[in-house]
């Protein structure tokens, strides 16, 4: 199964999301034929860095008799405490498309679109689990990209979908650019 796990697919507890990495790890399991009951055992290769020395420093023991529901208790309640989902719920909130397009100005805003997707979907998995709905992050995308004048469009009268309002936003940046080029040109003052 080693073989199948990028370091990136594996729980750090650094800047990371342990329910995201479970998903990841119970997939590659199922792909692997690896049995519920057995996933105890293949628990540390789904670990890497901190989270894999807390491991070895903790919990490995007497890992036949922990359960892995335990054993990802332990681990949660280690690095993601009531501080971590504060953070990432600041995260969260301070997360707009402008930022991103500042951080990225070689990119477009369409890609800037995706990066904020991205990077939300990934900060989603660390909010409480009442506000990981499609729902919520419906409601972020339009806060995050209404005061954008390509998105005012898409933001003005959303769509009621997640896709839907994703498919708006972008092709409300797609008519805004074409029909507001920018201004390539550039003035070249002579002396006669």
């Amino acid at each position: 199964m080693a073989k199948l796990y990028t370091d990136e697919a594996k729980y750090s507890g650094e800047n990371d999301n342990f329910d995201f990495k479970l998903t990841i790890f119970t997939d590659l399991c199922q792909k692997a034929d690896i049995l519920k009951q057995e996933f105890s055992q293949a628990y540390s290769t789904m670990l890497r860095g901190l989270a894999l020395d807390h491991y070895y420093t903790n919990l490995k023991s007497n890992p036949l008799s922990v359960s892995f529901d335990k054993l990802c208790e332990s681990t949660r309640n280690y690095f993601e405490g009531s501080e971590y989902k504060r953070d990432i719920l600041t995260q969260w909130n301070a997360l707009k498309l402008r930022t991103v397009i500042d951080k990225n100005t070689e990119k477009s805003t369409i890609e800037c679109l995706q990066i904020l997707i991205k990077d939300l979907r990934h900060l989603q998995y660390g909010l409480d689990g009442a506000l990981r709905t499609d729902e919520f992050l419906h409601n972020k995308l339009i806060t995050a990209c209404q005061e954008l004048e390509p998105c005012k469009y898409a933001c003005y009268k959303p769509a009621n979908t997640l896709a839907g309002l994703i498919n708006d936003l972008r092709s409300s940046i797609s008519t805004y650019e074409a029909s507001n080029p920018p201004d390539n040109t550039q003035a070249f003052i002579t002396d006669p």
